[in-house]
């Protein structure tokens, strides 16, 4: 025997008994490279040829840890087909043959082992989540080395769930253009690599914004319309989740208007009860709430400051109030719409005059008279603007003369008046409170037959039972 590095040097030199073709080298061979031959010596000492020499290579050594390559450890994928690469082993003597790797799924119950000459390998419907990985090298020998440090490769194929949507509320109105979106964190698998938020005042059709964050926050200006939002989470491996449900956010800007309020400022009512109307509206803006509630603010006290509220929805305008005594009260009235937009418009005066403007009758009352054309007296408050005097055979059921004096206080009948029981009145009018007044009622009788009493029976000249 002669190790192949020194052929010309004997090594080993052994005679074998007669008829035995086998040796067993004593001590073992060292690891390397051995050649040997056999040839046959016979009984009296005359030797054969040498044979051919064969090449034997001793290896007890296993290879050398093989080094991975890729995936690097704790990689993140979304592929469930992945190349596993590692270095080439070593072997000192006989080289290396072989490949074996092995992978786990311990969560999934699941494990394989593959052998390959190649320092690569690609491999199929990998299980999700975490997946371990290792490799020994084999020589020519047969000796299997160490595995390899282990590599884990997380594989995650499925996206995140979707967000919940937190602020601001679905399809709420406000009259704030700086909105801060706010959304509820998910969690993965993988871990969450980022949330994507959209905006759009067309259900997407054209984005306003398409943003690419890690916070669960995003703050903004908008102009007055309808906004669409919507958040969805992207993982570790690359997945997109769902997206979240769409809210809308309403803005309106724009203050309501207040118009037509009646009774007009600086206006003079005759009576206590005052009929109070106004309208409110909210159509001047790009994107209108509508009227949410009014109110009505009356100062008694004449102080600037209401002592007097009512409320009101949005589609009621008008109420009565009854003012407690005469003088100048204020009013105003306040609008708010469905964004909180509100609008509150000047005081209006309303001047209470409930005071009488009522003629006083002179004559003819209560007396007989034989003129078929009387004179009629009376007497007017100052602030009585018109007066109209009415004639009567029947106690008003109907008007024989109705004639306008304007602002005279006496009227003569122009036409004969009929004999009998007569009744007449006075209207007057007051401009400052748009008010008639009525007279009390006036009796006289006419009889053309009737003799003046003498002085002493006048105090029972008047009407006839």
């Amino acid at each position: 025997l002669l190790p192949s590095s020194l052929f010309l040097l004997l090594c080993s030199y052994t005679n074998i008994a007669e008829g035995t073709t086998n040796w067993e080298a004593t001590p073992a061979l060292e690891d390397g490279e051995w050649e040997w031959r056999v040839r046959g010596v016979d009984a009296v000492g005359n030797e054969g040829d040498w044979s051919s020499e064969w090449l034997l290579s001793v290896d007890t050594t296993p290879p050398d840890k093989v080094t991975l390559l890729t995936p690097v450890n704790n990689t993140i994928t979304n592929t469930n087909e992945i190349e596993f690469i590692w270095e080439s082993g070593t072997d000192a003597v006989s080289g290396i043959t072989n490949y074996e790797i092995k992978i786990t799924n311990t969560a999934a119950l699941w494990s394989t082992n593959l052998i390959t000459e190649q320092t690569n390998i690609l491999v199929s419907n990998l299980r999700e989540g975490t997946n371990s990985w290792y490799v020994r090298a084999q020589d020519e020998a047969g000796w299997w080395g160490e595995w390899s440090a282990t590599n884990e490769l997380i594989i995650d194929t499925t996206g995140p769930d979707a967000p919940a949507l937190v602020s601001p509320l679905d399809s709420i109105w406000t009259n704030d253009g700086s909105i801060e979106f706010i959304w509820n964190s998910v969690t993965d698998p993988s871990g969450i690599s980022n949330y994507n938020i959209q905006i759009s005042s067309n259900t997407f059709g054209t984005l306003l914004t398409n943003r690419i964050q890690t916070e669960t926050n995003y703050s903004i200006t908008l102009t007055e319309t309808d906004w669409y939002w919507r958040v969805r989470a992207r993982d570790n491996a690359g997945n997109d989740g769902e997206w979240s449900a769409t809210n809308i956010i309403r803005i309106d800007l724009t203050d309501p208007v207040i118009s037509g309020m009646t009774p007009a400022s600086n206006s003079v009512s005759g009576t206590a009860s005052v009929d109070f109307a106004w309208t409110v509206e909210d159509t001047t803006g790009a994107n209108n709430s509508g009227v949410m509630s009014n109110w009505i603010q009356i100062d008694t006290n004449r102080d600037g400051t209401a002592d007097v509220i009512y409320g009101f929805s949005g589609t009621d305008t008008g109420t009565n109030y009854v003012f407690a005594n005469d003088g100048t009260n204020n009013w105003r009235i306040i609008a708010r719409d469905n964004a909180g937009n509100s609008t509150t418009n000047n005081w209006y005066s309303i001047i209470i005059d409930t005071s009488t403007a009522m003629a006083t009758l002179i004559s003819p009352v209560d007396v007989y008279i034989t003129n078929l054309q009387p004179e009629f007296l009376w007497s007017s408050p100052s602030e009585a603007d018109t007066n109209v005097i009415q004639i009567s055979t029947n106690d008003f059921a109907g008007i024989l003369i109705e004639t306008n004096t304007a602002g005279e206080t006496n009227y003569t009948a122009v036409e004969d008046l009929r004999e009998g029981t007569n009744w007449w009145r006075v209207l007057t009018y007051r401009v400052s409170t748009a008010t008639w007044f009525t007279s009390a009622t006036g009796e006289f009788y006419i009889c053309l037959l009737y003799t003046s009493p003498s002085p002493r029976d006048r105090t029972r000249s008047r009407m006839p039972s």
